[in-house]
């Protein structure tokens, strides 16, 4: 998959799948795809099954990363969010039959806007812009 979203096909694919690559606390480089809302300033992922996932504990906290989307490396800075807020609604209402069962685990990645960005949507800053 992580191929896929980094070529020049990558377009086949719906807007809502993205890479989310992180650095881990071990200095481990993570990537992974994962099924995103976006509007003009974030993403908002919900994190399926998270018990058995430990990825998304690195966002506990506000931590940078990046978003591959439309062949590009996007700032952004991610943090785990209320599964009842707004960030959460807003996700609900993108992939409606994803209201599933409670408590639910959202990780918001907000744009870092220090640099402009060529995106249509989605108005985060490229890497290396």
């Amino acid at each position: 998959m992580v191929p896929v979203l980094q070529s020049p096909i990558s377009h086949v694919l719906p807007r809502s799948v993205v890479l989310l690559r992180y650095v881990s606390t071990t200095g481990a480089t993570i990537t992974l795809p994962v099924q995103a809302a976006q509007d003009s300033e974030r993403f908002v992922v919900l994190v399926g099954n998270a018990g058995r996932k430990r990825w998304w504990r690195h966002f506990r906290r506000a931590a940078s990363a990046e978003v591959w989307l439309d062949g590009e490396s996007h700032h952004v800075v991610g943090e785990v969010v209320d599964g009842t807020g707004e960030a959460a609604s807003f996700y609900r209402r993108r992939f409606p039959r994803t209201a599933g069962a409670e408590p639910a685990v959202f990780v918001e990645l907000r744009c870092d806007s220090r640099t402009p960005s060529e995106l249509r949507r989605v108005r985060c800053p490229s890497v290396g812009s």
